[in-house]
C-alpha cells in the first residue's frame, strides 16, 4: 500500500462494505506472520509446525482463535499503528480494541466431514458479526498469506472479497455478508483474519460461533462488556 487512505477509498468502503489494498505487508512480514501462526497453532495442538500440513484443517481452524493471546509478536503485529490508522481513516471510529483472530483456508470439500464447523461455515453467506459471540465489531482485516498460482485462479478470485496475493489485505465491515463458499477450492490458500471492536463491545450468546464458550475460560460471562485487560484498546 503506497498511499494514504483517500476519499475514494472511504466512498468505496461505505458503498460496498469492504475494500482491498495491495502490498500492505512485505514478503518478510508475511513470512514472519505465517511462521508465528504455525508455531502458535502447533503448540496448541502439541505437535511440530512441520506436522501441520498433515493435520485436518478442522483442528487447525478450531485452535486458531485468539492466536494473539499466545504470541507476543502476533499481538504487536495486529496492534501496529499502520493497521489502526487504516481502520480509523476508513471508518472514523475510535477508540477501538482488539477483537478476535482466526485462520481461514481454501480447501477441497472432500477433506471436510459434513458435520464439521468449517464445512458449515463454507456453506454460509454470513457476516463476521453473525459468526462471533463478540458483539460490537467494527471490521475485520483479511490478510492473504499465500500467492495465487495461475492467472485463471486470479480471474476467478477477483470476483470475491478475499485478497489474491500474499501481503494484500481486505478490510471488511463486520456486517458485510460474505460468501464463504468461495473458499471451496484446490489451492489451499490461507488467510489470517483479525477483527477490531468498539469500546463498548460485549460478549453475547451467538449459536453460529464455533468458539462460543472460548471467552469463558478468561472469566467472561454472557452479556458482559469487554474489558481493557483481556481486550486491550489499541487506538484512542
Amino acid at each position: 500500500m503506497k498511499a494514504a487512505i483517500s476519499k475514494e477509498h472511504r466512498d468505496f468502503y461505505y458503498k460496498n462494505g469492504w475494500i482491498q489494498f495491495e502490498e500492505v505487508f512485505s514478503t518478510a512480514q508475511v513470512t514472519q506472520l505465517s511462521q508465528s501462526i504455525n508455531q502458535t497453532i502447533a503448540s496448541r495442538l502439541k505437535m511440530e509446525p512441520n506436522q501441520l500440513d498433515h493435520a485436518l484443517f478442522e483442528k487447525i481452524y478450531l485452535q486458531s482463535r485468539d492466536l494473539w493471546r499466545d504470541c507476543k509478536w502476533i499481538k504487536q503485529f495486529i496492534s501496529s499503528p499502520r493497521l489502526s490508522q487504516i481502520l480509523f481513516e476508513l471508518t472514523g471510529i475510535k477508540p477501538f480494541r482488539l477483537g478476535f483472530d482466526l485462520i481461514l483456508q481454501e480447501i477441497n470439500p472432500k477433506f471436510l466431514s459434513q458435520s464439521s464447523y468449517y464445512e458449515k461455515l463454507l456453506q454460509s453467506q454470513i457476516s463476521f458479526q453473525n459468526i462471533s459471540s463478540l458483539k460490537g465489531l467494527i471490521a475485520a482485516f483479511i490478510i492473504c498469506l499465500q500467492d495465487q498460482e495461475t492467472k485463471e485462479e486470479q480471474l476467478i478470485d477477483s470476483k470475491t472479497l478475499f485478497p489474491i496475493k500474499a501481503g494484500d489485505v481486505a478490510v471488511v465491515n463486520s456486517e458485510t455478508i460474505i460468501d464463504f463458499s468461495t473458499l471451496f477450492g484446490h489451492c489451499s490458500k490461507r488467510f489470517y483474519v483479525v477483527s477490531y471492536a468498539n469500546f463498548s463491545s460485549y460478549y453475547l450468546y451467538e449459536p453460529n460461533d464455533p468458539h462460543l464458550h472460548h471467552l469463558k475460560k478468561f472469566g467472561y460471562s454472557f452479556n458482559e462488556k469487554l474489558n481493557d485487560r483481556l481486550h486491550p484498546i489499541i487506538y484512542r
